[in-house]
């Protein structure tokens, strides 16, 4: 039975209940979930996709319990840009039972890097943080708790008490879905952790969502490729594109090569898998003018552009619209052979119609965050649309898997 008394929970059973990151650090202190492992770290060549990697985007604690509060010693890291208000980037954490939210607390605290345009940096030290997640009362009745942690912040756990004992919970057979994507699927400007778009399409689904969308990034990195042939998942989406124009960082010699050698490691790990290529989203300032993106200041907007010039057919300079095209190719070449792979037009998910929800001309808001996430849980049940394939191959697999479980169950001698 629940009590206002607190008890301390081990840290090892904290870590058991982790979902959502492929690696738990221990640090000198505490626990700290990352989304990459940290033999990735010496292959990154950039300190930003370090930063946004160690983001807890999607990461969330799953518990079993009576307790009806839930306390939190943690520390919180953030990269901020020189010369914003760190009050406008809080780290929220959210308390979620029975799918309903409970409770919620939002941090202005913790370490700050304060990252220049050059992306050097100055760290700020700051002060760890206690608080507590309200619960509702649970009757007597063992219920599952989820806890959000933040979308936008590093997140090192250092102790955690409640009212009654914690407990990791079993595994409840739902479709692990991972996806990978930019900053449009990391969602560093939602409104919370549950304001994602792939967090909203996973609570549409009723299905786990492992949300590698790291910002700025997303550019067909051997090592994410390596990463997420090595995890479990019963349907994998790749959204890639935006980031390669807005960095100019390819041309389409090196594009096509970059995606056969992306998915052909991601194979090695998941030779049945069915796997979604999705195309960019509509974004106006990219659909025909190439990087790299400039940042304008408008007022006190920050407004993203291309940059013009003139393109010829055959100089491999790549926009939105020549990705799409290049990616539905490849992928339609590679599908004859590859029956469980299978493209998607990113268009489906965001339209030019949609393309006012963009706050800053690249970056949806949080109206068009929660569109995208609602229209992919519709593709993804729409039968016919490869969305709807993939997850239905996923389907059949996680149904053999738990028959075969119980199958396994019963094979014991009396």
């Amino acid at each position: 039975m629940p009590t206002h008394a607190l008890s301390a929970v081990p840290l090892g059973t904290v870590e058991g209940a982790v979902l959502g990151a492929l690696e738990i650090e221990h640090t000198r202190e505490g626990i700290a979930p990352r989304r990459l492992p940290a033999w990735t770290r010496a292959q990154y060549g950039s300190p930003v996709m370090e930063w946004v990697a160690n983001q807890t985007t999607g990461v969330h604690l799953d518990f079993m319990t009576f307790a009806d509060v839930i306390e939190f010693d943690v520390m919180i890291t953030r990269n901020l840009a020189e010369g914003t208000d760190s009050s406008e980037r809080l780290s929220t954490f959210v308390a979620v039972v029975g799918g309903v939210e409970t409770d919620r607390v939002a941090l202005d605290e913790g370490h700050r890097l304060w990252v220049r345009e050059d992306k050097s940096h100055t760290e700020e030290p700051g002060a760890a943080s206690r608080f507590s997640l309200q619960l509702g009362s649970s009757g007597g009745s063992e219920r599952r708790v989820v806890i959000w942690l933040p979308h936008n912040s590093w997140v090192e756990i250092r102790g955690v008490r409640a009212s009654a004992p914690l407990l990791p919970a079993s595994p409840r057979g739902e479709i692990t879905w991972l996806h990978h994507g930019s900053s449009i699927s990391h969602g560093s400007n939602a409104d919370g952790p549950r304001g994602t778009w792939p967090a909203i399409a996973a609570a549409g689904l009723g299905v786990d969502v492992v949300n590698l969308g790291f910002n700025g990034q997303a550019l067909l990195d051997p090592f994410t490729a390596r990463s997420i042939r090595d995890t479990a998942a019963d349907v994998i989406t790749l959204k890639i594109g935006i980031n390669i124009v807005n960095g100019d960082v390819m041309r389409a010699r090196a594009l096509i090569p970059a995606i056969h050698g992306f998915l052909d490691t991601i194979r090695e790990g998941h030779p049945l898998t069915p796997i979604v290529f999705i195309s960019p989203i509509a974004c106006p300032i990219h659909e025909d003018i190439p990087g790299p993106t400039v940042v304008i200041e408008e007022g006190t907007t920050e407004l993203c552009f291309g940059t013009p010039r003139a393109l010829d057919e055959n100089d491999g300079v790549l926009t939105l619209r020549r990705i799409r095209a290049l990616t539905e190719k490849a992928i339609g070449d590679r599908s004859v052979t590859d029956s469980r792979l299978f493209y998607m037009d990113g268009r489906d998910l965001f339209t030019e119609h949609d393309a006012h929800l963009l706050y800053d001309n690249l970056h949806p808001d949080g109206d068009g965050y929660r569109l995208m996430g609602e229209r992919f849980a519709a593709h993804a049940r729409s039968a016919g649309s490869s969305l709807a394939t993939a997850f239905a191959i996923a389907e059949e697999g996680r149904v053999l898997r738990m028959t075969a479980g119980r199958s396994s169950e019963g094979d014991g001698e009396d």
